[in-house]
Formats: C-alpha cells, structure tokens, sequence
C-alpha cells in the first residue's frame, strides 16, 4: 500500500496492496502478459500506517 501511495498516487488499504503483489505473482507464475484485479478498499482508515 505505501509502494502503491508513493510511486502512484494510489491511496488504497492493505488488502489492495495484498491483491497487487498476488497479481504480479500469478503473472510471473503463469507466464501470462495480463492479470486483472481490482483494489476494493480504500486508504483513509490506515492513514497512521502509511508513515511507519
């Protein structure tokens, strides 16, 4: 999630940056070029956390 706020201006919670490092190893895993998920929360309740 702070990957995500930092060098794309995504502000999202952690389930989204969990959804996103599952995405890029199912790409890897599988050779495939796309994979689709879809980041469902967003970042205001873990704004403390985004700092650490």
């Amino acid at each position: 999630m702070r990957r995500l706020a930092r060098e794309h201006g995504i502000f999202v919670g952690p389930s989204s940056g969990a959804h996103l490092i599952a995405a890029r190893e199912l790409r890897e895993r599988h050779k495939v070029e796309n994979v689709v998920t879809f980041f469902c929360d967003k970042g205001e309740k873990y704004i403390n956390d985004y700092w650490l």
